[in-house]
């Protein structure tokens, strides 16, 4: 049948302390349920470091196997209690490993030996003692892992070991490591974001819904985040590209006002600029959009606010423009030809709210040349 084995090294495990009562006289100490409550908040497991109690195989002594993670007072484990009412134990390994003799081989036939942080606690196992150990348990030779030692009321198993028959060492492959991580306990977890939600570089989290989280990938260089509410996250990446409407690669001469227009997608625009270069008379920038959506301009000194089916006036003295029944229009820019003459240069924001919007841009008025370089840019923001 299996035995067990202990091998003793230098630990330290949570302990009691003294109390008072209310008026600051000394009581009975704390019991050791007591000390340990606070150790309610952790699963069974180790805590640090990634290798803390890992059981790896050694070359000397034959037969043998060494515990921990070569690093004094560096291993922390928690084990968990069977009885109800014993709670967790934190328990430090205090060498930087522990060696662990494994028993000879079997001539003829394999066997499953097996490793366990054990503390024992007389209260709970009567042992006798309250320090915590490292228990070898031997399997029988063609038999299954023995299992924890009946007596033990608080255990981990630490690592599965295959002695071959006739093994005269203990490899790495014959090792099988059983720990796991501790962890909060699942009452806390639920109010924390986990880290593994994030993948990459720039990622975000964001709420889906009440008490929702889920992760947006980082955008491609250039993008900006905007809402969407077609999106589950209610976000989106999008573009931050300017959209030239308009740009004059040569001198456009026209009898009368030169019209240029085309789609626009629906979204929320930035006029980011307009420039009229000066011509040969008076020249005169006009955007029209579709009158479901709002045109609104502004400078360091005025705000305009687009105009459905109205006249716009181009500038003072000179006559004005009509915008057109059923349509939004507003003055983006004039020039003049005369010496110095350097218009005002307006900016604002388009909202156009239809899936697809026209837009015109005008460009002046009879016997007028666009100069070349004049442009209408619009930079998307959502």
């Amino acid at each position: 049948m299996p035995t067990t084995t202990y091998t003793d090294s230098t630990f330290s495990v949570n302990a009691v302390g003294a109390r008072t009562d209310s008026s600051g006289s000394a009581v009975g100490d704390l019991s050791a349920e007591e000390a340990r409550f606070p150790l309610e908040v952790f699963t069974e497991g180790y805590l640090k470091p990634t290798s803390a109690f890992k059981v790896q195989a050694q070359s000397v002594p034959a037969m043998s196997v060494r515990v921990g993670s070569l690093t004094a007072k560096a291993d922390y484990y928690i084990v968990s209690g069977d009885n109800q009412g014993q709670g967790n134990y934190l328990v430090r390994l205090d060498a930087t490993s522990q060696t662990v003799t494994i028993s000879a081989a079997d001539a003829s036939q394999a066997r499953t030996d097996e490793i366990y942080l054990v503390v024992q606690d007389n209260p709970y196992d009567s042992s006798g003692r309250g320090l915590p150990r490292l228990g070898y348990r031997k399997g029988d030779v063609g038999g299954a892992a023995p299992g924890p030692d009946s007596s033990w009321k608080a255990s981990v198993l630490l690592a599965r070991i295959a002695v071959a028959a006739n093994a005269t060492d203990i490899e790495s492959a014959d090792i099988t490591d059983m720990r796991s991580a501790a962890n909060l306990a699942s009452s806390l977890t639920g109010e924390l974001v986990p880290k593994s939600l994030a993948d990459a570089k720039g990622d975000l989290l964001v709420g889906t819904a009440d008490n929702a989280v889920s992760r947006l990938s980082a955008g491609t260089d250039g993008k900006v985040l905007r809402t969407n509410s077609a999106q589950s996250s209610g976000l989106e990446w999008g573009g931050w590209d300017p959209i030239v409407l308009y740009k004059s690669a040569d001198d456009v001469g026209t009898n009368d006002a030169a019209i240029f227009s085309g789609a626009i997608a629906q979204g929320k625009y930035i006029l980011e600029s307009a420039i009229v270069w000066k011509g040969e008379g008076l020249t005169t920038a006009l955007m029209y959009v579709d009158a479901t959506s709002e045109l609104t301009l502004f400078n360091d000194a005025i705000s305009v606010q687009g105009e459905i089916g109205s006249t716009i006036n181009r500038a003072v003295g000179e006559g004005s423009l009509d915008s057109g029944t059923g349509r939004m229009a507003a003055l983006l820019v004039v020039c003049g030809n005369a010496a110095n003459y350097t218009g005002a240069f307006i900016k604002g924001f388009i909202d156009v709210q239809s899936a697809s919007a026209a837009w015109e841009l005008l460009f002046g008025t009879a016997a007028v040349t666009v100069k070349k370089g004049s442009w209408v840019k619009l930079t998307r923001v959502s």
